[in-house]
């Protein structure tokens, strides 16, 4: 608990010299609606922080990830690793002569929309 000397001081009324609206305020540490609110809080942006780090989940129209692999091994792509479906397209990892790519895959026609050399 804070002592007095340390409390919220409500301003004093410079007319007569009393407290404008009364006694101090002390803030009390274990104040249970404190707590109660800060939990609340804290587990809000857990589940929000939680649902931004999973994966999209593929559109009921899109092409299956095993057939885009399939496409893209046609055009010479090997070596495939982190296939997911992220902010509507696939997205994936995958050596052409040589060189590691990111990938992004139109999931409706499996054409390549992006690729650049993975920079990890």
């Amino acid at each position: 608990m804070i002592d007095a000397d340390h409390a919220l001081r409500v301003p004093r009324n410079l007319h007569n010299g009393r407290r404008f609206m009364g006694e101090p305020v002390p803030f009390v540490q274990g104040d249970p609606g404190m707590k109660m609110r800060f939990a609340a809080v804290a587990t809000a942006w857990v589940l929000a922080a939680s649902g931004l780090a999973h994966a999209d989940q593929p559109g009921t129209d899109w092409i299956p990830a095993d057939q885009v692999i399939q496409k893209l091994t046609g055009k010479g792509y090997t070596n495939f690793s982190k296939v997911e479906a992220d902010d509507g397209y696939w997205e994936l990892e995958a050596d052409l002569n040589g060189v590691r790519y990111d990938l992004h895959v139109d999931p409706k026609s499996g054409e390549i929309t992006k690729s650049e050399p993975d920079s990890d």
